[in-house]
């Protein structure tokens, strides 16, 4: 058995005590002379309850020691990886912010270059309106240019191709 506790009397530098006889309920004096161990409990899992100087301590078996050990083990191990998980967490929170940042550039960008494309639009819209209503466009909308332009270049240029 060993005690989850350690006492004067498990000080590893003294000699080992004297086995404990299971009809006696306290430990010879040749541990310690102001440690006396008496059990106080024995418990349905197989630990004892030891009064060992004043104070109880838990005595468990080799096989419950074992258990603690490794439990102990897995706890540590989740505990590393809840550090891990927390921490991954932490990152995918910033890149999550990151992400939501980006999108709001975007569509600001979005809404800058829709602004633009109708800003464009309406310039050429109005350039468009001005060149149909424009000199150029009376310029040859007036009937003595559209008789000189159906009429008199085709006849001059059939004229010239005569000549030749």
């Amino acid at each position: 058995m060993c005690c989850a506790s350690t006492c004067p009397a498990q000080d590893r530098t003294r000699p080992a005590p004297a086995p404990i006889d299971p009809g006696r309920r306290t430990v010879p004096r040749t541990v310690e002379p102001d440690c006396e161990a008496r059990l106080v409990e024995s418990l349905p899992d197989g630990s004892k309850i030891v009064l060992i100087g004043g104070a109880e301590y838990r005595a468990i078996t080799a096989d419950q020691m074992r258990r603690l050990l490794r439990a102990e083990a897995e706890a540590q191990q989740i505990r590393r990886e809840r550090e891990l998980l927390s921490e991954q967490i932490s990152l995918l929170k910033q890149a999550l912010e990151l992400s939501r940042q980006s999108e709001a550039r975007a569509d600001e960008q979005i809404r800058l270059l829709t602004e633009q494309n109708d800003s464009f639009r309406q310039t050429l819209e109005k350039a468009n309106t001005v060149i149909k209503r424009g000199r150029v466009d009376g310029f040859f909308n007036r009937p003595v240019v559209q008789i000189v332009t159906k009429g008199v270049l085709p006849l001059l240029a059939a004229i010239l191709s005569a000549r030749n």
